[in-house]
């Protein structure tokens, strides 16, 4: 009688960066953070907000079919940006 279970065989996905937060000092800053991500990361990023305090957005990518995207650190304080792998 084996009493070992059984191995899975688990296939090893490539992480996909999917977004990010960001929180202004200020509320109802929402153009500025706009202008701020589309000048870092380009137009392939949308700025949503959400919660009731009226400065913290959500940071998602627009899914484009065949689009994935990877974290790299740029500079001496390897400030990390995302960077588009197609």
């Amino acid at each position: 009688m084996n009493n070992q279970p059984p191995k899975l065989d688990l296939k090893q996905a490539s992480p996909l960066f999917e977004g990010f937060t960001l929180q202004m000092i200020k509320p109802g800053q929402q153009r500025k953070a706009k202008a701020a991500v589309t000048r870092l990361l380009g137009t392939a990023w949308q700025v949503k907000a959400f919660g009731d305090s009226g400065a913290d957005f959500e940071v998602p990518v627009r899914q484009r079919k065949g689009m994935r995207y990877q974290l790299v650190g740029h500079g001496k304080k390897r400030i990390a940006c995302a960077q588009s792998l197609a």
